[in-house]
């Protein structure tokens, strides 16, 4: 995966696209998000030509439990706003589910079918 997302990444960092917050205990990385404002076509659900859409959501085990993922999303979701995104969307891990809800997050009649 790593082959294929550096690439895709650094070019949306070049871009402005992509965003990246991360939280740091005694001098290393601990947890992390990031947000891709993604092109979105014109609908019903408003008029902004993107939306936020977070992703690599991470808290290394030793640190959760400490509301470190919270603290990202909410930086991520007032970052967001203060944008003028309308819409914030992620796929949620099982792990990260309980949060999102909290959050306010719901579910959607999104479907897929990998050919």
């Amino acid at each position: 995966m790593s082959e294929r997302f550096a690439p895709w990444v650094l070019e949306r960092l070049a871009s402005g696209e992509y965003h990246a917050w991360l939280v740091e205990c005694d001098g290393g990385v601990v947890a992390g998000a990031a947000c891709w404002e993604k092109p979105r076509h014109p609908g019903l659900r408003g008029t902004h030509p993107r939306v936020a859409y977070v992703l690599n959501v991470y808290t290394n085990p030793e640190h959760r439990g400490r509301g470190l993922a919270r603290m990202l999303m909410e930086h991520i979701l007032g970052w967001a706003r203060a944008e003028g995104l309308a819409t914030v969307e992620l796929h949620a891990s099982d792990e990260g589910r309980p949060l999102y809800e909290k959050l306010g997050f719901g579910q959607t009649n999104e479907m897929r079918l990998v050919l």
